[in-house]
Formats: C-alpha cells, sequence, structure tokens
C-alpha cells in the first residue's frame, strides 16, 4: 500500500484506519495494532460484527493503491 509516508504493509493501514474509524481508544490496543487486535476490541466493547464489515469496505483503498513486488523489490527471483 502506498501512503503518504511510503509503501505500507496492506494489514496494517488497514486496522490502523479501522480503529480510528471506529474510534476505538489507541491505548486499548497494541502500538501496532493487528486487525484482529482492533476487532477483537471493537467486539468487547460491544461492537457489531456487521459494522467491520462495512467499515473495512469503505476504507479499502482502490487497487491502484497497492504496490507490487517488483515496485519493491524488481523483477521476481521465480519468474
Amino acid at each position: 500500500m502506498l501512503t503518504e509516508a511510503g509503501p505500507e504493509n496492506l494489514y496494517a493501514w488497514i486496522a490502523r484506519s479501522l480503529a480510528a474509524r471506529l474510534s476505538l481508544d489507541p491505548a486499548t490496543l497494541p502500538a501496532r495494532p493487528t486487525l484482529d487486535d482492533v476487532v477483537t476490541r471493537h467486539l468487547a466493547n460491544h461492537g457489531r460484527r456487521e459494522d467491520l464489515c462495512t467499515r473495512i469496505r469503505s476504507i479499502m483503498p482502490p487497487a491502484s493503491a497497492t504496490v507490487s513486488w517488483a515496485e519493491l523489490f524488481g523483477p521476481s527471483p521465480f519468474s
């Protein structure tokens, strides 16, 4: 995933974005929350499961925003 700060792991970016969108208290999450951390905290706060898919879909970047292997590392050694 390309961000203003450069390439970033897509799942980490989604986890942080989802936590913000769900208004989760950052103090209740690890410093680098995973999607599992965010989902678990949301459900522990009596959040609705249905909200998760809707929110994730709304923050997913377009496919053009993702970074390919070649863009990061050059040609694949498996080609």
